[in-house]
């Protein structure tokens, strides 16, 4: 390992060391600059990878994976007209009755996965509602933060989770940061 963690003590050392094969594991790039940030700048970046990567692969990474999804949500639409969402439903057995390739379907409905997941990140982000005028005449409007809390007791550790949005495309786990490969 690197010498950032030669004044450790063996147990921070070996935390670490752990932290870093947990990391690279999930398939996080950098993993080691995740846990060396985490350490130096007090920053919770474990806790900010593991939830970015996991709303790659619960909500964006879950249309690219083929077009499994494709004939089920086709099929809800025609059991459930009026549902929530049976529009799109028909649009996308329109796009299949015109032949587009189920692969450029899947591609665009992951982009607009991806664009939904940044842009409610960057409000949790920036914390306040963005509201016509100043807000000046409703003092007390509430804010938001997003904190990191002990897995195992979830109480709060007092670390805020920020800049998630500024994160988001470096976590792309294929690793061409939303580029076609």
């Amino acid at each position: 390992m690197s010498a950032w963690m030669d004044n450790f003590d063996p147990e921070t050392r070996v935390k670490a060391e752990r932290l870093i094969d947990f990391i690279g594991g999930q398939g996080l790039r950098d993993a080691e600059d995740w846990v060396r940030s985490e350490f130096e700048e007090d920053i919770p970046q474990v806790a900010r990878a593991l939830l970015l990567r996991t709303l790659w692969r619960s909500a964006i990474d879950v249309h690219a994976e083929g077009a499994s999804w494709i004939q089920p949500c086709v099929d809800e639409a025609r059991r459930h007209p009026n549902g929530p969402f049976a529009n799109s439903g028909e649009a996308i057995r329109r796009m299949v009755e015109a032949e587009v390739d189920p692969d450029d379907i899947a591609r665009l409905a992951r982009m607009v996965a991806y664009e939904a997941v940044f842009s409610a990140l960057y409000a949790i982000d920036l914390g306040e509602a963005e509201l016509p005028g100043d807000g000046s005449g409703l003092p007390g409007l509430p804010g938001w933060t997003l904190m990191e809390t002990d897995r195992d007791t979830g109480a709060p550790t007092g670390r805020l989770l920020g800049g998630l949005h500024e994160s988001l495309l470096s976590l792309d786990p294929s690793g061409h940061e939303g580029c076609p490969s």
